[in-house]
């Protein structure tokens, strides 16, 4: 005898609609670990462009001079 194949909704019944839950808060981390991943790599690309560039701006402003 071949197993049924029925969806979630029919084999998880206890607690109710906690297929639901579970997929809405996958989304809700996923969604914000893709907003972590941007926010990293614009600071990556901020610390590069200032490594870069951050010797452009060149100011003689140090009390001690000769």
């Amino acid at each position: 005898m071949a197993p049924e194949t029925s969806s979630w909704n029919d084999t998880c019944i206890a607690p109710p609609d906690i297929e639901t839950w579970h997929s809405s808060f996958f989304i809700l981390l996923s969604m914000s670990n893709i907003l972590q991943i941007i926010l990293c790599l614009s600071q990556m690309v901020n610390a590069i462009f200032g490594v870069m560039c951050g010797h452009c701006d060149q100011k003689n402003d140090s009390p001690m001079t000769i």
